[in-house]
């Protein structure tokens, strides 16, 4: 059995294959991620702990305590100017260093 394909056949295949490609890229279902530079949040480059507060806060233990609100960078300096290498919260929200 002979195959034949002519030039209208193999421009549907291609074209076929390349909408497949295309929409084999979409990014639905998975998360945004942004990496910030230590530029970006004015610190030092490694975070030794990271919590949540029930308002969607991000804290980070760096040199000070960062805080992130989901927009801008905000530092809170510590007396020692240490790492802070552990945080928890407790049921009121309050963050303990």
């Amino acid at each position: 059995m002979k195959l034949s394909l002519s030039k209208a056949n193999i421009f549907t295949l291609i074209f076929i294959l390349f909408v497949l490609g295309v929409c084999a890229q979409n990014n639905i279902g998975t998360p945004h991620i942004k990496n910030f530079s230590p530029k970006e949040f004015n610190a030092h480059s490694q975070n030794y702990s990271i919590i949540q507060d029930y308002n969607g806060r991000m804290f980070f233990g760096n040199f000070g305590l960062l805080e992130y609100n989901g927009s801008s960078w905000k530092k809170i300096k510590t007396k020692l100017n240490s790492p802070i290498n552990s945080l928890a919260i407790d049921s009121t929200g309050k963050i303990f260093v």
